[in-house]
């Protein structure tokens, strides 16, 4: 879209490592135009995943989690919580 048409204009940047100083530089990287209401409209839609995977990466997170603090297979299965 044009810039001259547009309602919004979307800055985006990129992290560049600068090897010689060990430093990280911020550099602009391409600008977006979009209207308002068709950003609004792609911010606000939900897209939802499969909950069998979202459960799935919720448990691995969750035994992950408990086996630092308490050793393995101490933890609940939320299948059996989310089915009750």
């Amino acid at each position: 879209m044009d810039a001259r048409d547009a309602d919004v204009s979307w800055l985006i940047y990129d992290l560049e490592y600068n090897k010689k100083k060990n430093v990280y530089n911020i550099k602009l990287s391409r600008t977006v135009h979009t209207k308002f209401k068709d950003a609004l409209d792609q911010i606000t839609r939900c897209d939802a995943g499969d909950v069998s995977e979202f459960v799935a990466t919720l448990q691995s997170k969750l035994d992950e989690k408990l086996d630092e603090e308490r050793g393995p297979n101490d933890g609940p299965a939320l299948k059996t919580l989310l089915s009750t």
